[in-house]
């Protein structure tokens, strides 16, 4: 009786600490799927996984200093690694959107692996003293559709060199 009672115990006690982990171990996740190196100078990093369609997959890179890197992978029309600019007041409004949709606030995974061949957005930023990465893919919240649909209208008006 008293090993039962150990036992039961013991297993109480893992099943506790893995829930109160399961934050961090969310975050862990999405930075190991990305395997990216980010710059210190980075402020958004953005990636477009692909689908089992024609979905377009790419990486965006914008930098504090208004600079931008696109790396277009398949089905976007940007081929290859380009440069490009942004405006001050793109940049400007791009770093108030991150602030008024309280990026640094939200989760940092919104899937459901159970739902198959949407593709999955990832987005990283630091900003005044902020790093954050999410992963969205399915159950993404309003406003940061609202905020990817932001950034992809910013990529497709830069020109890239």
């Amino acid at each position: 009786m008293k090993k039962i009672s150990l036992m039961l115990g013991a297993l109480v006690f893992a099943l506790m600490m893995s829930c109160a982990s399961k934050k961090e171990q969310k975050k862990a996740e999405v930075n190991a799927e990305l395997q990216v190196p980010v710059q210190t100078d980075t402020l958004l990093f953005y990636r477009k996984t692909s689908c089992m369609g024609t979905c377009p997959v790419y990486d965006f890179t914008l930098y504090h200093d208004r600079t931008c890197h696109i790396n277009g992978k398949y089905h976007f029309k940007v081929k290859g690694e380009k440069r490009g600019k942004v405006s001050e007041e793109t940049l400007a409004e791009l770093q108030g959107k991150l602030e008024s949709i309280d990026f640094w606030a939200l989760e940092a995974k919104y899937d459901d692996e159970m739902v198959q061949d949407i593709p999955a957005t990832y987005i990283y930023s630091k900003a005044n003293g902020k790093v954050k990465w999410v992963k969205s893919r399915y159950g993404t919240p309003e406003k940061l559709k609202q905020f990817q649909g932001m950034v992809e209208a910013v990529i497709e008006q830069i020109e890239w060199k």
